[in-house]
């Protein structure tokens, strides 16, 4: 909330807002379609729109619950206090570090993908970013990446019959 207790309409909310509008597009314009082409866009926007919905309600709890105390801490949290009565922005070089960090766990994927298929890259990807970047327990990282390779198998292999390109793992190891 900004000092009058009204919502902060700030950069939280463009992307999230951005990406919305964008899925809905896509959603509309997918249900033009048969539903053999309809039902991979639809399934994709329709769990962006929900995901993305969730992800405003989130952070206008966020912002209202925050008050205006937190509004001040906010504004001056990307400046560090440098002990002479100067502050350092700090702001800048973590963000840039965390994009970073970010489009290597993307090209990690895609070269993954390409390396030794979808049906191998996708529980190994989600196990490993579950467990180096999320932190979390060895259960959950297990189960998701497990769930989500046979979400992969029910909705693509088995339901739409999606023809895979064949990995240059398995061309390499084929030549040979």
């Amino acid at each position: 909330m900004n000092r009058k207790g009204h919502l902060v309409k700030g950069k939280e909310f463009v992307f999230p807002a951005i990406l919305l509008i964008i899925f809905v597009m896509a959603l509309r314009s997918a249900l033009r379609w048969d539903w053999q082409t309809f039902l991979l866009p639809f399934v994709a926007a329709s769990a962006g729109i929900l995901f993305l919905v969730l992800e405003l309600v989130k952070e206008a709890l966020t912002a209202w619950k925050r008050g205006t105390q937190a509004i001040a801490e906010e504004i001056n949290q990307d400046r560090k206090y440098t002990g002479d009565l100067t502050y350092d922005s700090v702001g800048f070089s973590k963000g840039l570090y965390e994009g970073v960090i970010f489009f290597a766990w993307v090209g990690a994927f895609f070269f993954g993908v390409r390396l030794m298929g979808f049906h191998i890259s996708i529980p190994l990807f989600t196990f490993l970013y579950l467990k180096v970047e999320g932190k979390a327990p060895w259960l959950l990282s297990t189960l998701l990446a497990v769930l989500l390779l046979t979400f992969v198998w029910i909705v693509f292999d088995w339901f739409i019959s999606i023809a895979w390109d064949e990995p240059l793992l398995m061309y390499w190891l084929r030549a040979n």
